[in-house]
């Protein structure tokens, strides 16, 4: 039987819901103070994208969104198309080296004439939340505990296992997709 699946009813559901437990693991004041960071600011979530991609623009500005209804600091970082790699390597090193900044996303996809690869694998592992640098890569298809799970990953069992109580254990299944984040 085909399954169809409501992407917004069930994003809307689980921001619902980690907005409901955000206290419990940030510990907001009433000030909007987080006090389980009492020496320094809640780490951000740190974007970049480089050009005028339309679908990615709007994708970054839902994520911005979705960032602030869970009280996360977003920052978006926004590059013309004609930077270089070695400009786009240092921002991310850059990046990955601050203590405030706890998780990094380089929007896909880069102008034709960016090294996609170096730009991605500047991301230190420990902060690579799309689960995109070689590294990661390497850990999770040699089927090792990656650090961190890719997000799509997480949100396909969630989808499967909690909203439709589909018990994938045992079974094949076949997700469609050619980017790097689905379909590799």
């Amino acid at each position: 039987p085909i399954m169809i699946i409501d992407g917004r009813a069930i994003a809307s559901t689980m921001i619902r819901a980690f907005v409901l437990q955000r206290d419990s693991y940030f510990y907001f004041k009433s000030d909007g103070v987080v006090r389980n960071f009492p020496l320094r600011e809640m780490p951000k979530l740190f974007a970049v994208i480089v050009g005028e991609d339309v679908p990615s623009q709007k994708f970054l500005r839902q994520k911005a969104k979705v960032a602030a209804q869970l009280g996360v600091p977003f920052e978006l970082q926004q590059f013309p198309s004609d930077v270089t790699t070695e400009f786009l390597c240092d921002v991310v090193s850059r990046a990955g080296k601050h203590p405030l900044i706890g998780g990094i996303i380089v929007q896909l996809p880069l102008p034709s004439h960016i090294d996609s690869r170096m730009v991605l694998d500047a991301i230190p592992v420990q902060k690579d939340v799309d689960c995109l640098t070689t590294r990661h890569l390497g850990v999770f298809f040699a089927e090792r505990d990656p650090l961190i799970v890719p997000p799509v990953l997480i949100a396909l069992r969630a989808i499967l296992d909690v909203h439709y109580s589909r018990d994938l254990a045992g079974r094949r299944v076949l997700i469609l997709g050619s980017g790097l984040l689905v379909g590799r």
